[in-house]
C-alpha cells in the first residue's frame, strides 16, 4: 500500500526487541552523515517512539539521530501495508536483525542487514535460521567471533559482555560499503 508520506531515498530502522543486536549509536549516524553528504535523504521508520522506548530499546538513541542529523521521523506514520509499499519505493534500507528486515526483503528492496554474527554464523542472531537469503539483501557480518548469545538459545536480551565487542565489529565503513553496492 503506498504510504501517506513522501519516500526517503534510504529508509532505516535502529531498534530491536533484544538490545543484544543493537548497533552503536555513533555508528548509525556516521552512515547517516555519509548519505547527506552522497546527497541522499533519509528516514526513521518504526513504531511510535513511546512504543520504539518501551519495546524495542531504543532508549535516546532514536531522538539523538534526530537531533544531530537530518534524518527523517518517520516512525509511527505508517501501517504494516504502508511500510511495505514504503520499502518497495526506497532506493536502500539499513537495518539490524528485527521485523522490518524481512518486509524489506520480502518486497525486493536493496537491504543492508546489520548483524554481529561472523562468517561462521555465530554472534548477536541466528542468522542460519533468520536471515534472508535474497540476492538484494546483503548482510554486515562482524569481524569478530562470540557464541555467548548462541549459548543461551539468543534467549539473552542484553549483551552478555562488557563490551558489546560482535556488534562494534560491524564498522560505519563495512555497512558504508554494502549500502554503495546496494544503491548502483
Amino acid at each position: 500500500q503506498a504510504p501517506p508520506f513522501s519516500v526517503p531515498d534510504v529508509l532505516m530502522h535502529v531498534t530491536a526487541s533484544r538490545a543484544a543486536k543493537l548497533w552503536r549509536p555513533e555508528y548509525w549516524q556516521q552512515t547517516i552523515l555519509w548519505c547527506q553528504q552522497q546527497g541522499l535523504t533519509v528516514g526513521l521508520v518504526g513504531s511510535a517512539p513511546a512504543l520504539q522506548k518501551q519495546h524495542y530499546h531504543a532508549c535516546d538513541t532514536e531522538d539523538w539521530l534526530l537531533a544531530t542529523t537530518e534524518l527523517i521521523d518517520l516512525r509511527g506514520k505508517a501501517t504494516l501495508p504502508e511500510l511495505a509499499g514504503a520499502l518497495a519505493k526506497a532506493r536502500a534500507f539499513l537495518t539490524v536483525d528485527t521485523g522490518p528486515l524481512h518486509v524489506a526483503a520480502a518486497v525486493g528492496c536493496p537491504t543492508v542487514a546489520i548483524f554481529g554474527n561472523d562468517l561462521e554464523g555465530d554472534g548477536a542472531s541466528p542468522v542460519r535460521l533468520w536471515a534472508p537469503r535474497q540476492p538484494h539483501v546483503t548482510l554486515a557480518i562482524s569481524q569478530v567471533k562470540c557464541t555467548h548469545c548462541q549459548a543461551q538459545q539468543f534467549k539473552n536480551t542484553d549483551c552478555l559482555l562488557s563490551e558489546h565487542q560482535c556488534m562494534i565489529a560491524v564498522s560505519p565503513e563495512t555497512v558504508i560499503t554494502s549500502l554503495q553496492a546496494r544503491l548502483r
